[in-house]
């Protein structure tokens, strides 16, 4: 395994290791490493340095189950875990020791944990917040799934939006209540957010028609916009990047910018064709630049 300067691309150590590296973690000079033995049977995870990842110490985690391949998987700065459906194995990063057992379903940054039991209709069922010690701080309200996979650039912690309401990060506080922020689809609730821009959360309607821009600190909406793209759809798919001023957003043929204060279209521009059929074309932020993707080639657009 190599551990590289991100701004430098300089090789800073090239690690040969006894297991199969699965997840690596750098962060303030402290190494984690999640990996298991050549059956699939034991987790191995390390801390260390640079320069020596196991220096803080190392330690293996046999399958409970004999047989059952372990995926350990690493969420930092907190946590590790390894397990699947309703025994998620939850474990102290820093030290190694197992915390509890739970059907988790989202690890976030702020230290809290969300679990998950999914309705059998593929719904998105019972969702809780817990803290550290696995105690059961909230159950989220007309529940959607955990996801956090929408751009958010913000000057103060994002809280955890889900269900219908704003919760705070570190302590599962209900910080306001919007349903916007949320679909009720014919298969189940879904999240609605496509990008949170500064003090600005954007929402889709279902069927796609409109955009919607909620105060972040209070939910209230303070404006909607007819949605920039054509034919719009509930199955309309976004990605998309931030600058923290603008939501650049594509669904796949154009890409737009719209402007987090009033939801207004400052600029669009065709979407590069992917030139394979089984993959679409992406747009990615890359040194301060968008960057669009296809099949073959990746392409830098200046700020301006």
């Amino acid at each position: 395994m190599l551990i590289v300067d991100s701004a430098t691309g300089r090789v800073l150590a090239d690690h040969t290791t006894d297991f199969e590296v699965m997840d690596i973690a750098v962060r303030d000079g402290v190494v984690s490493v999640a990996g298991r033995t050549a059956d699939w049977q034991t987790a191995v995870i390390t801390r260390g340095t640079v320069a020596d990842i196991a220096a803080t110490w190392r330690k293996t985690y046999p399958t409970p189950i004999p047989g059952e391949p372990v995926i350990p998987r690493i969420d930092a700065p907190d946590y590790f875990r390894e397990g699947r459906d309703g025994k998620v194995r939850v474990y102290d990063l820093r030290s190694g020791e197992l915390l509890f057992t739970a059907p988790v379903g989202y690890v976030f940054d702020g230290g809290l944990i969300a679990t998950q039991v999914i309705d059998r209709s593929g719904s998105a069922g019972t969702v809780a917040l817990l803290g550290r010690d696995g105690h059961r701080i909230t159950e989220v309200a007309n529940a959607s799934f955990i996801l956090e996979w929408y751009p958010a650039a913000t000057a103060t912690p994002l809280p955890i939006l889900t269900g219908e309401s704003a919760y705070d990060r570190t302590n599962g506080r209900v910080l306001w209540t919007n349903a916007l922020i949320g679909l009720d689809d014919p298969t189940g609730r879904k999240g609605a957010i496509v990008g949170v821009v500064r003090d600005t959360v954007i929402v889709r309607s279902l069927d796609g028609s409109t955009l919607s821009g909620l105060d972040l600190t209070d939910g209230h909406r303070i404006w909607q916009q007819p949605s920039p793209f054509a034919n719009t759809s509930q199955f309309t798919r976004y990605e998309g990047i931030t600058d923290a001023s603008h939501l650049i957003l594509t669904d796949g043929v154009t890409v737009q910018a719209i402007d987090g204060a009033d939801g207004s279209s400052v600029w669009s521009m065709p979407l590069p064709p992917s030139g394979d059929s089984r993959l679409h074309s992406a747009v990615h932020a890359m040194g301060g630049r968008m960057v669009t993707t296809t099949a073959q080639e990746f392409t830098g657009y200046a700020a301006d």
